[in-house]
């Protein structure tokens, strides 16, 4: 429900949207008393998330700001490219936690920690050259910026992502 600790500022908003999924069961962190009873209150209190609620959350929790892609799609087949599959690639290589920015030293910490908790750099390194299609770091892809409602520089995203998943080094 947190992205293992990514979505620590927005818990009760997370939990509640997993709860909303198809989900046969969700496992959360209980680190202390406190959480216990925090979650087992909001099971308890349970009201599903409805569709423009989700779309808030996907538009204001902050750790998700304007780097994270939401897999919305709408960039995607515009420019013969599909970003919302290089981004997905992408999360599974770093959470897409690795945005090119220095944060203040906590999130930055926390990020560092987490972005390869699931140990498929390998997996997402693979995927990525099997793709048809890869980005071209001297296209210039910033028209599809334009369709993305959560302001996410689609541009510069794509080549971070491509340095990131061809092992060719970062270009900024």
């Amino acid at each position: 429900a947190l992205a293992d600790g990514y979505l620590y500022q927005s818990c009760e908003a997370g939990i509640r949207y997993s709860l909303s999924l198809p989900i046969t069961s969700l496992v959360l962190g209980i680190n202390t008393m406190e959480y216990l009873k925090n979650d087992l209150s909001l099971a308890n209190n349970f009201i599903p998330m409805f569709s423009n609620e989700k779309e808030k959350l996907y538009s204001e929790a902050p750790e998700l700001g304007n780097y994270v892609c939401r897999q919305c799609k709408k960039c995607d087949g515009i420019l013969k490219i599909n970003p919302s599959e290089i981004f997905m690639i992408e999360g599974i290589f770093d959470r897409q936690m690795e945005d090119g920015f220095i944060p203040d030293p906590s999130v930055y910490a926390l990020r560092e920690r987490l972005k390869h908790w699931f140990g498929q750099k390998e997996k997402a390194l693979k995927e990525y050259i099997d793709q048809s299609v890869k980005v071209d770091p001297e296209n210039d892809y910033s028209e599809l910026n334009k369709t993305c409602p959560y302001n996410i520089d689609i541009n510069r995203k794509l080549k971070l992502a491509h340095s990131k998943l061809s092992k060719e080094g970062y270009l900024f």
